[in-house]
Parts: C-alpha cells; structure tokens; sequence
C-alpha cells in the first residue's frame, strides 16, 4: 500500500472531525464558532441564548425499601424561576402469576425470564421491567399502562414468545392494586421448524460454530423470535419459531467460531402446509479458510504491553467481522500474540489498558492467503492534557469527576479523574494522528454540596499535549419535594433530570436526590 493510499484509507476511516446535524435542525458544537450568530454552543450544541432549560423530563429511582418503585413520570415538568416543583409518585400495580405450556390447566409450569416493555416516557430512555419466572412463578411491580409483553425460557430448546397486541394494566378503586394472570406458552403442536445451511461463497465449504437466530412476522402481525443454534460440522442449522411465519430475518454471527462475519439477511416467506418449511436457501459468506497470523507489537523498548487486546475489523461482502487477541503476560510474550484469521483487509487497532500509558493505535494491514503472516504493530505513546476547572466567576473546583470519553469507536474507551483542591487536573488521553483529530465527549460532574451544574462538551486532541481549560456554566436552581401517592415525603429518591437538545436520546442535565423531608435543591447548567 502506497503513502497516498495509506492516507486515502486513513482518511475514510477516521474522517477529520465535523460537526454533525441533529434533529429539529440542531448543531453539534466543539466551540462557540461552530455556531453561527445569534447561536451559542452550550452543552455540545449549538442553541438560541433565549432558550434555557425549562422543560425537563424526570426518572424517580426510590430506595429499595420504600413502599414504590422506579419510574418515569408521565409528563415533562415545566421549570419556572422561584417555582417549587411538587413531584408525584405514582402508585404501583403488582402482577403475579405463572407461565405454562399450553396452559396452566393442562401443562406444565416453565422458567426464564418476562419482560414488560411500556411506552417511553422519556426520548430514548429504556421503560422496561423484567422479573425472573419460576416454577411458583412471578411477581413484578409495575405501572398502570400499557405493555408489550416477552417470555424468554430457560429451556434453550424453546423460542422466545412475544404476546400478541399489548396488556393494559390499570388502577383499581380500591387499596389492593394486584393483579392474577395466568400466561399460555404455545403448545409443541404450534412450533414451526426452519433448517438451512451456511457455506463459503467461494468454495461452497461448509462453515460450523456461526451463531444463527431469526425474527419474523405471524400471519396475525406479531413479532416472532426464534430459537439460538450454531451450525454443526456440516454447516447446518435448525430453529424454532412459535409459529408460522410470513416474512423472516436471519442473523448470522460469531458463535463457536470466532471468525464468522456478522451478516443478516431477508429471506422469502418460508411458509408451507407443513410444520416444517423446505430447506432455506444457503447463506453464502464471502470468507475462505482461516490462516495463521503472528502479531508483534513495536513500541518503546521498555514498555509494558502484558495483556494488550488487539482488535481486527474486516469488511467481507455484506458482513463485517470482528475478532480479538491478546498478548502474553509475561516478558517473552507481552508483545506478542498469535491467532487465526481470515485472508483480506482489516483495521488493526491494538487497545492497551487503560492505566498504561500507551494509546489506542490503528493499523491498516493486509492477510495473505498463507501461513506465512507476520504483521507488526506500533504502539504510540498518550499524550498528556491538563488544565484548571473553573466556576462561572472564574473561582477553581475541587473534587469534580473529570470524565473524557473517545467517540467513534467500536468499543468504549474513557478515562476519568477528580480535580485536586485548586482545580487543577491532569490526564492521559489517546492523541489523534497527523491526519485526524481523536474526538472525545467531555463531562464534568461537580460535587452535590458544591451548587454547581453538570457540564458537557466536545473535545478534539491531535498529536501533542494540550493545556484545556474548563469552565462551568452558570447555575440555575431548580428545587422541590417528592411525594408518594399518599402525600407523603418521601427519601432518599434520586432524581435524573432529562432534556431534548436533539439528538434522539434525551440528554442527562442533572442528578438530585432528596432529603429526609423530601425536598431537593439541584443546579441545571444555565445558558445565560
């Protein structure tokens, strides 16, 4: 691969950083001249400076010993300066009862686990409960509304079941909020076999151990889950739907075999007259057989590179495969490692630990189709950032949570530290290369008692060190008290404070939690 080459592969990769779009026509921000005029850039995006933060959506997280239960409310609360916000608990309904196949009448009880997914009250943030069933079988507490209900057995020999349409489950008149119901898990009667093969496209040769499932559609519109196989030796597989289906999604990953692609694929309607479909067509993966690759790693002759993941990224047709090694532990192993791979282009990113001071370093290499690969690998140095955390007023922060996290990467990377008593941090962070920054999302968490908001803000690093000061926003306080639905205060709930800045996911502003009477005090970063 040439230099020019190597730069255009770079550069496809790792684009150079840019502001990206958001909903409601909203603007990432990595500094205020991202931002057009009158724009601010406040909390990584660009916004008017008439706005502020007055509508918030609110999660209530009581401790475990109190009389309700996590929840969303229903509603955003509106933020009106010197206005207490008088926040309700709902009350909880308690469902129990069993799982039986057919019926709890003529079958016996089963065991795995039920989830009831109700409608999201908060952009998305997950409002899903989930018990444990048993042979007695379950119990969960929950709100009134609706939900989509799925049983997911133990037995790995039955597929998972999504109850059609959605259970509403609603306040009684009286004290007693309970609830008896009893599910029917489909009869062996109703199941609905599918078999097919997975091969080589080249060779036709047949791939074991990939991990194959399906989802799909009834005639009546509910979704179908199948059961988990990896296909045997001869590249075959079998599955299990709860009924017959009328269109069908195949997934195929990584499962005994490390070296499967992730791919998924649409098939035709499968359905017959029979409760066994024909054979499905073959999937075809664009991979050949595995061959052996030495990795070394080349960095300072005194580094410390014990345990070290290295990861290889691959594109192969329509699937894209991912596998892992990792070096040796001691001193004639830690800079090397050996494994199996699939002849063709891979990004190969090695991912020391965090707490050493190497950087997370990608390379571009080619496998050959022989045994004969050896590929080395640089390891580059971090980099070092520092500053000083500083109030709105100018004034330091001590003992702030310092918290920057790497984007665009596959896996999480963040390193994190506490602002010493005059607001002084330090910490070694991935650079980015002569071609692209390395792009990370900044978060600051000041302490509770300090009356200071959380803060928020993107962060670019190239190659050398940086001195990065960090200013926090402006507080605007917002407090209240948190009720039961009797009135009465209740303690020790923690309060998660939401905004939509559009982006699809609402964006955390702050963290409260009340005191013996109830009451909380929290500081929302302000944008004036």
């Amino acid at each position: 691969m040439t230099k020019t080459q190597l730069a255009i592969f770079l550069l496809a990769l790792f684009a150079i950083s840019s502001c990206q779009k958001l909903a409601d026509n909203k603007q990432e921000c990595y500094q205020p001249s991202d931002c057009g005029e009158p724009l601010v850039c406040f909390l990584a995006v660009c916004q008017d400076p008439k706005e502020s933060l007055s509508t918030l959506y609110v999660e209530l997280s009581p401790p475990r010993d109190s009389k309700t239960i996590r929840q969303q409310l229903s509603t955003p609360v509106q933020i009106e300066q010197g206005k207490a916000l008088n926040l309700i608990l709902e009350k909880f309904i308690s469902v129990s009862g069993k799982i039986c196949q057919p019926s709890c009448e003529q079958g016996a009880a089963l065991t795995g686990t039920l989830r009831l997914k109700g409608t999201t009250r908060i952009p998305g943030i997950d409002n899903t409960y989930e018990t444990t069933v048993t042979q007695e079988g379950f119990r969960i507490d929950l709100l009134a509304g609706m939900y989509t209900v799925t049983f997911a057995p133990d037995d790995v020999n039955l597929p998972p079941f999504v109850y059609g349409g959605r259970y509403l489950f609603q306040l009684k008149d009286t004290d007693e909020q309970t609830y008896s119901i009893h599910l029917a898990y489909p009869s062996l009667e109703q199941f609905f076999i599918l078999q097919g093969s997975v091969l080589q496209s080249a060779t036709a040769k047949p791939i074991a151990g990939a991990k194959i499932s399906a989802q799909a559609h009834a005639k009546n519109g509910r979704q179908l889950l199948s059961t988990t196989a990896n296909t045997n030796s001869t590249g075959d597989y079998t599955l299990i739907l709860a009924e017959a289906p009328k269109d069908l999604i195949l997934n195929i990953r990584a499962g005994e075999n490390p070296l499967v692609p992730e791919y998924k694929t649409t098939l035709e309607s499968p359905v017959t007259t029979n409760e066994i479909a024909s054979p499905l067509p073959p999937i075809y993966l664009g991979i050949t057989d595995a061959v052996t690759v030495a990795v070394n790693l080349s960095g300072p002759s005194n580094g410390n590179f014990s345990s070290t993941t290295v990861v290889f990224s691959g594109d192969f047709g329509a699937g894209k495969l991912i596998t892992t090694t990792q070096t040796g532990t001691d001193d004639t192993t830690a800079m090397h490692a050996t494994l199996n791979l699939i002849p063709g282009s891979y990004l190969a990113t090695v991912v020391p630990l965090r707490s050493q001071p190497w950087a997370l370093t990608s390379t571009p290499v080619t496998i050959l189709p022989s045994d004969n690969n050896t590929i080395m690998l640089p390891v580059e140095s971090k980099v070092m950032v520092d500053g000083t955390l500083r109030d709105h007023t100018g004034a330091p922060v001590p003992d702030a949570r310092i918290t920057f996290v790497r984007k665009k990467l596959a896996t999480e990377r963040s390193f994190s530290t506490t602002s010493d008593g005059d607001g002084n941090y330090a910490l070694a962070l991935d650079p980015g290369t002569t071609l692209s920054l390395a792009e990370y999302t900044l978060e600051v968490e000041p302490t509770h008692v300090s009356g200071l908001p959380r803060y928020k803000s993107l962060f670019n690093l190239g190659t050398t060190p940086l001195v990065y000061h960090i200013y926090l926003y402006a507080p605007a306080f917002v407090y209240g008290i948190v009720r039961d639905a009797q009135e009465t205060p209740v303690a020790n709930v923690t309060l998660n404070f939401y905004a939509e800045l559009g982006s699809e996911k609402a964006v955390l502003v702050g963290v409260a939690q009340t005191l013996k009477d109830g009451s909380f005090v929290l500081a929302l970063p302000s944008i004036r």
